[in-house]
Protein backbone atom coordinates (compact mmCIF):
# COMPACT_ATOMS: atom_id res chain seq x y z
CA UNK A 1 0.00 0.00 0.00
CA UNK A 2 1.25 3.12 -0.76
CA UNK A 3 0.82 6.26 1.25
CA UNK A 4 1.55 9.84 0.85
CA UNK A 5 3.80 11.18 3.77
CA UNK A 6 4.03 14.17 5.38
CA UNK A 7 7.10 16.21 5.71
CA UNK A 8 6.35 16.12 9.50
CA UNK A 9 4.86 13.21 12.00
CA UNK A 10 3.18 10.92 10.09
CA UNK A 11 0.57 8.22 11.97
CA UNK A 12 -0.59 4.64 11.22
CA UNK A 13 -3.59 3.50 13.16
CA UNK A 14 -5.12 0.32 12.83
CA UNK A 15 -8.78 -0.86 14.86
CA UNK A 16 -9.86 -3.73 15.64
CA UNK A 17 -13.57 -4.46 17.15
CA UNK A 18 -13.75 -5.52 20.76
CA UNK A 19 -15.16 -9.16 19.08
CA UNK A 20 -12.28 -9.45 17.26
CA UNK A 21 -10.72 -12.82 17.08
CA UNK A 22 -6.54 -13.50 17.12
CA UNK A 23 -5.32 -10.93 14.57
CA UNK A 24 -1.56 -10.66 13.56
CA UNK A 25 -0.58 -7.68 11.95
CA UNK A 26 2.45 -7.06 9.42
CA UNK A 27 4.10 -3.48 8.19
CA UNK A 28 7.23 -2.48 6.40
CA UNK A 29 7.96 0.80 5.82
CA UNK A 30 10.16 1.86 2.93
CA UNK A 31 10.60 5.87 2.02
CA UNK A 32 10.62 6.38 -1.46
CA UNK A 33 12.07 10.24 -2.51
CA UNK A 34 9.37 12.29 -4.39
CA UNK A 35 11.77 13.14 -7.53
CA UNK A 36 12.54 8.68 -7.74
CA UNK A 37 11.87 7.64 -11.77
CA UNK A 38 10.12 4.73 -10.50
CA UNK A 39 8.20 6.50 -7.90
CA UNK A 40 4.08 5.61 -8.62
CA UNK A 41 2.26 8.28 -9.33
CA UNK A 42 0.49 10.02 -7.00
CA UNK A 43 -3.09 9.03 -6.39
CA UNK A 44 -2.20 5.06 -6.68
CA UNK A 45 -2.32 3.17 -3.63
CA UNK A 46 -0.17 0.19 -5.47
CA UNK A 47 1.55 0.28 -8.48
CA UNK A 48 2.15 -2.63 -10.69
CA UNK A 49 4.87 -2.96 -13.20
CA UNK A 50 5.67 -5.10 -15.84
CA UNK A 51 3.90 -6.68 -18.88
CA UNK A 52 1.85 -8.94 -16.93
CA UNK A 53 0.79 -9.20 -13.62
CA UNK A 54 -2.19 -10.28 -10.74
CA UNK A 55 -4.08 -7.89 -8.59
CA UNK A 56 -5.91 -9.45 -5.54
CA UNK A 57 -8.16 -7.23 -3.67
CA UNK A 58 -7.58 -6.46 0.08
CA UNK A 59 -7.73 -10.35 1.73
CA UNK A 60 -8.79 -11.69 -1.01
CA UNK A 61 -6.81 -14.95 0.25
CA UNK A 62 -8.78 -14.48 3.66
CA UNK A 63 -11.51 -15.11 2.37
CA UNK A 64 -14.00 -11.93 2.46
CA UNK A 65 -12.86 -8.59 0.59
CA UNK A 66 -12.49 -5.79 3.30
CA UNK A 67 -15.19 -3.51 3.34
CA UNK A 68 -15.39 0.76 3.08
CA UNK A 69 -12.24 0.44 0.35
CA UNK A 70 -11.75 3.06 -2.00
CA UNK A 71 -7.84 3.30 -3.97
CA UNK A 72 -6.60 3.09 -7.15
CA UNK A 73 -4.19 -0.16 -8.75
CA UNK A 74 -1.96 1.65 -10.93
CA UNK A 75 -0.24 -0.39 -13.78
CA UNK A 76 2.85 1.37 -15.35
CA UNK A 77 2.46 1.58 -19.14
CA UNK A 78 5.70 -0.82 -20.29
CA UNK A 79 7.55 0.69 -23.55
CA UNK A 80 5.55 -0.20 -26.67
CA UNK A 81 2.45 -1.00 -24.72
CA UNK A 82 -0.45 0.58 -25.80
CA UNK A 83 -3.53 -1.66 -24.41
CA UNK A 84 -4.33 -3.70 -21.65
CA UNK A 85 -6.36 -7.36 -21.29
CA UNK A 86 -7.99 -7.91 -18.05
CA UNK A 87 -9.53 -11.46 -16.97
CA UNK A 88 -10.71 -13.35 -13.75
CA UNK A 89 -11.59 -16.96 -13.40
CA UNK A 90 -14.94 -17.96 -12.83
CA UNK A 91 -14.49 -18.50 -9.28
CA UNK A 92 -12.33 -15.48 -8.53
CA UNK A 93 -14.06 -12.52 -8.65
CA UNK A 94 -17.53 -12.45 -6.30
CA UNK A 95 -18.40 -8.91 -5.65
CA UNK A 96 -21.85 -8.14 -4.37
CA UNK A 97 -24.77 -10.70 -5.70
CA UNK A 98 -26.10 -14.25 -5.18
CA UNK A 99 -26.31 -15.74 -8.17
CA UNK A 100 -23.73 -16.31 -11.12
CA UNK A 101 -23.87 -13.12 -13.21
CA UNK A 102 -21.72 -9.93 -14.41
CA UNK A 103 -22.64 -6.85 -14.02
CA UNK A 104 -21.95 -3.65 -15.54
CA UNK A 105 -22.33 0.33 -14.71
CA UNK A 106 -25.70 1.27 -13.64
CA UNK A 107 -26.28 -1.94 -11.83
CA UNK A 108 -22.79 -1.57 -9.80
CA UNK A 109 -23.63 1.07 -7.24
CA UNK A 110 -22.31 -0.64 -3.94
CA UNK A 111 -19.20 -2.98 -4.63
CA UNK A 112 -17.49 -2.63 -7.66
CA UNK A 113 -13.89 -2.34 -9.53
CA UNK A 114 -13.71 -0.02 -12.70
CA UNK A 115 -11.41 -0.44 -15.48
CA UNK A 116 -11.84 2.65 -17.58
CA UNK A 117 -13.17 2.14 -20.95
CA UNK A 118 -13.44 -1.72 -20.94
CA UNK A 119 -14.67 -3.62 -23.29
CA UNK A 120 -14.54 -6.99 -24.98
CA UNK A 121 -12.66 -5.82 -28.00
CA UNK A 122 -10.37 -2.88 -28.64
CA UNK A 123 -12.49 -1.96 -32.20
CA UNK A 124 -15.79 -2.15 -30.14
CA UNK A 125 -16.96 1.32 -29.25
CA UNK A 126 -19.25 0.55 -26.80
CA UNK A 127 -17.72 0.51 -23.24
CA UNK A 128 -18.22 0.48 -19.82
CA UNK A 129 -16.38 1.72 -16.12
CA UNK A 130 -17.72 -0.73 -13.63
CA UNK A 131 -17.71 -4.37 -12.75
CA UNK A 132 -19.73 -6.21 -10.18
CA UNK A 133 -21.46 -9.35 -9.61
CA UNK A 134 -19.98 -12.81 -9.45
CA UNK A 135 -18.26 -13.23 -12.60
CA UNK A 136 -15.71 -10.70 -13.88
CA UNK A 137 -16.80 -9.58 -17.65
CA UNK A 138 -19.58 -8.76 -20.00
CA UNK A 139 -22.17 -11.89 -19.58
CA UNK A 140 -19.85 -14.53 -21.46
CA UNK A 141 -17.28 -12.49 -22.38
CA UNK A 142 -14.55 -12.69 -19.44
CA UNK A 143 -11.71 -10.81 -20.56
CA UNK A 144 -12.40 -6.94 -21.22
CA UNK A 145 -9.32 -4.62 -22.87
CA UNK A 146 -8.81 -1.05 -22.86
CA UNK A 147 -6.52 0.95 -24.02
CA UNK A 148 -7.09 4.41 -21.92
CA UNK A 149 -4.31 5.47 -19.68
CA UNK A 150 -3.06 5.41 -16.71
CA UNK A 151 -3.80 1.64 -17.14
CA UNK A 152 -6.15 1.28 -13.94
CA UNK A 153 -8.14 -1.25 -11.88
CA UNK A 154 -10.20 0.93 -9.49
CA UNK A 155 -12.00 -0.39 -6.59
CA UNK A 156 -14.88 0.90 -4.54
CA UNK A 157 -16.50 -1.53 -1.88
CA UNK A 158 -19.69 0.26 0.44
CA UNK A 159 -19.43 -0.43 4.58
CA UNK A 160 -22.61 -2.89 4.38
CA UNK A 161 -21.55 -6.42 3.95
CA UNK A 162 -23.83 -9.43 4.87
CA UNK A 163 -21.31 -11.96 5.40
CA UNK A 164 -24.28 -14.70 5.16
CA UNK A 165 -23.68 -18.30 3.26
CA UNK A 166 -26.35 -16.93 1.04
CA UNK A 167 -24.05 -14.00 -0.08
CA UNK A 168 -21.34 -14.90 -2.23
CA UNK A 169 -20.42 -11.61 -3.85
CA UNK A 170 -18.00 -11.12 -0.52
CA UNK A 171 -14.60 -12.87 -1.67
CA UNK A 172 -13.24 -9.99 -3.45
CA UNK A 173 -10.95 -10.49 -6.46
CA UNK A 174 -8.21 -12.03 -7.84
CA UNK A 175 -7.65 -9.72 -11.71
CA UNK A 176 -5.28 -10.56 -14.00
CA UNK A 177 -3.69 -8.40 -16.60
CA UNK A 178 -1.34 -8.07 -19.46
CA UNK A 179 -0.71 -5.54 -21.24
CA UNK A 180 -0.64 -5.66 -25.32
CA UNK A 181 0.57 -3.45 -28.39
CA UNK A 182 -2.96 -3.48 -30.63
CA UNK A 183 -4.35 -0.49 -30.16
CA UNK A 184 -7.66 0.14 -31.04
CA UNK A 185 -7.81 -3.09 -33.12
CA UNK A 186 -7.86 -6.63 -31.07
Amino acid sequence: MIVEALDTCNQLRTFFTSDSVLRALEVQISQIACNAPWKAPEGCTQWFTGNSGTVYSYNYQGGLHVEEQEYVNCIRREEGKCSMATWAESTEFKISGTGSTSSTDDDCVTDYVYVPRARTSLTILKNVDRICGTLFGFGSQQTLYTDRYPFIIGVSFNTAEAYSPAETGTLGFKINYEQGIACGTQ
